[in-house]
């Protein structure tokens, strides 16, 4: 019956946790909006927005660990508890900070007018640099050795590199001539080869090129 009273004792608890966090929550991200809109950058704007979801997540999981706590369970079950607390904190941090990279690299490179291909892809492999951070840190505190891991990563990523060379090398002439715009869409252009035509699409790999009669020509980025 004590361990039945418990349990119930334990899911009212994580009820009324969750409800009284959430309130904190909204009163905390109520505050924070009206001092960031009183500013005249957004750059706060975006920090709050990239933590309003996650916030989410970690009210379920402290007042699922504040329930926990009432409950008669082993030790051991206790630093579990205390150990996924530990991890959700780190994970919403992570997703908090993956969010809060987006919008402000999105803000930034929409200033300097990049084409939305190259911004998208920047951001991908920031916030992927961003998780990636995350979990490592979580499986250093779970006791991993994170040594290999950074060596492995290094290793694999040179191998790629070398055996992906022709695919990265367009992959880079095609940032370089979307960032830089010295050949957009539309423009006519003439190749070493003499060939002449109209620039019809840059790709990541290739450019499409429509030569004056008609046909198609597809030029490897790092050669155009």
């Amino acid at each position: 019956m004590s361990s039945q009273r418990s349990t119930l004792i334990s899911i009212l608890t994580i009820l009324g946790s969750t409800a009284g966090l959430l309130l904190v929550r909204s009163l905390i991200f109520g505050l924070l909006r009206r001092v960031t809109h009183r500013t005249d950058t957004q750059l706060d704007d975006l920090l709050v927005a990239g933590f309003r979801i996650p916030s989410l997540f970690l009210v379920g999981v402290i007042a699922t660990y504040i329930g926990i706590r009432l409950v008669d369970l082993p030790a051991s079950w206790f630093d579990y508890a205390t150990k996924g607390m530990h991890l959700s904190i780190i994970f919403t941090i992570t997703i908090g900070l993956a969010n809060v990279s987006d919008r402000m690299l999105a803000y930034f490179l929409k200033r300097a007018e990049l084409p939305i291909s190259v911004t998208s892809l920047l951001v991908a492999v920031v916030k992927a640099i961003v998780y990636i951070i995350g979990v490592l840190i979580m499986l250093n505190y779970l006791g991993f050795s994170i040594a290999p891991i950074i060596t492995a990563l290094g290793v694999g990523g040179l191998a790629m590199a070398l055996a992906l060379q022709d695919t990265l090398s367009n992959l880079f002439a095609g940032v370089n001539i979307m960032a830089e715009q010295t050949i957009r869409v539309g423009d006519f252009i003439r190749l070493e080869t003499g060939q002449e035509g109209y620039v019809e699409d840059i790709s990541w790999r290739t450019t499409r090129i429509r030569m004056l009669p008609n046909n198609m020509v597809i030029v490897p980025n790092n050669k155009l």
